[in-house]
């Protein structure tokens, strides 16, 4: 009876850890639905942990990801999402990057960030035309020499250096807390791409809170 007894006490603490495990390292493979960094990149708040979304309006994925992203995100509270408007070599998301950065520095982004999106597609603007540009913001009460006052070349190069050293091929993409980079098409999909996104963050959340507990 006490062998009995003796086992069953080993036993449960053993299935315990086995269910925290499943639950901490579900499905996805490092390597296939995720990339660890090398080196870490520098994030925007060391308070918080960092969403980064690398994406360009002018890609389809990006504006389809944009409801799954938002969603997921409304759930977290220790999460900040830092957009990272990128070209990729691409003219016409290099004039996007342009836009995103204007738009940022006159204060509209955060009102028109959907937008944009809806604009080039869904309504078919050209938004790469800066003639159409200035149409477009002016509904946000943008006029010509506004739009054209802002030099944004500074934050355009920091973006492309940013891209290059997390070697990106597409969007979007995401990097967590500037360790991990996920994406859609890693993860096999925009929903699955968004569970990708947890498992990291919940990694991250675990990583942190070991770190406070090892500190003096």
């Amino acid at each position: 009876m006490r062998l009995i007894l003796s086992l069953i006490i080993l036993i449960i603490p053993l299935s315990l850890l086995a269910q925290n495990n499943n639950a901490e390292n579900p499905s996805w493979q490092e390597g296939v639905h995720y990339l660890r960094l090398e080196t870490p990149g520098p994030t925007s708040d060391g308070n918080r942990i960092e969403v980064l979304e690398a994406f360009s309006y002018f890609c389809p994925h990006c504006a389809g990801f944009q409801q799954p992203l938002h969603d997921w995100l409304d759930q977290q509270s220790d999460v900040t999402l830092t957009r990272l408007p990128v070209a990729l070599g691409h003219a016409s998301w290099l004039e996007a990057t342009r836009m995103y950065y204007a738009a940022d520095a006159l204060g509209v982004i955060d009102d028109s960030h959907m937008a944009i999106f809806n604009a080039i597609h869904g309504q078919r603007i050209n938004l790469a035309d800066s003639e159409a540009q200035l149409r477009f913001f002016a509904d946000y009460g943008v006029n010509a020499d506004q739009w054209q006052s802002f030099a944004v070349d500074t934050r355009v190069r920091r973006s492309a250096g940013l891209a290059s050293s997390y070697q990106l091929s597409g969007t979007p993409s995401i990097i967590v807390n500037g360790r991990y980079i996920t994406s859609p098409r890693m993860a096999g999909g925009m929903t699955e791409a968004t569970e990708v996104i947890e498992t990291l963050v919940s990694m991250e959340r675990q990583r942190l809170a070991a770190a406070v507990n090892e500190s003096p």
